[in-house]
């Protein structure tokens, strides 16, 4: 009794582009004039005083649109006769295009073909844990993109392993401290939406808000297509199939986001 699918492997969900607002773009690049610092000399000036100076700087800067793409090789007897496997790769070949694009929105270094990830934007907050504990370490965080950014963050990305020992924090009397665990609801922390992400450093978390903070142009969504003229496809009755999507991660106010380090699990 043979079942008309393919079991996966577990994965885990993907939310962090969504986190971002979205748009489109024709261009290759997206060039925008970015406000590094402000000095604010307003005062108070008597009648034919000297006025004093406002100052800024401001630079340029070039997000460059990178590829995310792969390929995979199947016959056209495997194609044909198991109509399991057309609907395995319609659904595999762009969950791994948009798991890779999670982890370089994250983790991306920004150099070769790599976008640019939160964790390596330069000009965002930092918040070490010193001697605090997770909650308080991500609070201060909260607290520096209010206080320093001047944004009320919206959410807050983390390891689940980082996010375990917050979520079964007991009171002395051994009760839970976030809700019951039969209690319905998103995770939250500080009324704060909790995003949990392998893709995450461990031991590190990011307190933002993203929706304001950074916006993901598509140049090219998510495409998946086939051929057989491939190289030898076409005497060896394969089908070579690509899944590739054109985008890059703008970061208009860096100060919108505060990187925790030294989380403990």
């Amino acid at each position: 009794d043979k079942q008309p699918s393919v079991v996966q492997l577990g994965q885990q969900q993907l939310t962090i582009a969504d986190l971002y607002s979205q748009g489109q773009t024709s261009s290759p690049t997206i060039r925008y004039i970015q406000e590094d610092t402000f000095t604010n000399a307003a005062g108070m000036v008597a009648e034919e005083g000297t006025k004093p100076e406002f100052s800024w700087d401001l630079s340029e800067i070039d997000a460059v649109v990178r590829k995310v793409a792969g390929i995979t090789k199947i016959s056209d007897e495997a194609f044909k006769d198991f109509p399991q496997l057309r609907t395995y790769i319609d659904d595999r070949l762009p969950f791994a295009i948009r798991q890779r694009e999670e982890l370089q929105l994250i983790q991306g270094d920004g150099t070769g073909q790599n976008l640019l990830g939160i964790l390596n934007v330069p000009g965002i907050l930092t918040q070490a844990q010193g001697t605090d504990g997770n909650i308080d370490a991500i609070y201060k965080g909260i607290t520096k993109v209010r206080t320093q950014g001047f944004f009320e963050p919206d959410s807050i990305v983390v390891h689940p392993d980082n996010w375990t020992p917050i979520r079964l924090y007991k009171t002395t009397q051994g009760a839970y401290e976030f809700a019951h665990p039969i209690a319905r609801g998103e995770e939250t922390l500080f009324g704060k939406q909790v995003v949990l992400t392998a893709n995450m450093t461990v031991n590190t978390a990011v307190v933002g808000a993203f929706r304001i903070g950074g916006t993901v142009f598509y140049r090219e969504g998510l495409r998946v297509e086939a051929t057989n003229t491939d190289q030898d496809d076409f005497v060896k009755n394969r089908i070579t199939i690509r899944a590739e999507q054109r985008e890059v991660p703008v970061y208009w106010r860096p100060k919108a986001f505060c990187k925790v380090t030294g989380l403990t699990v």
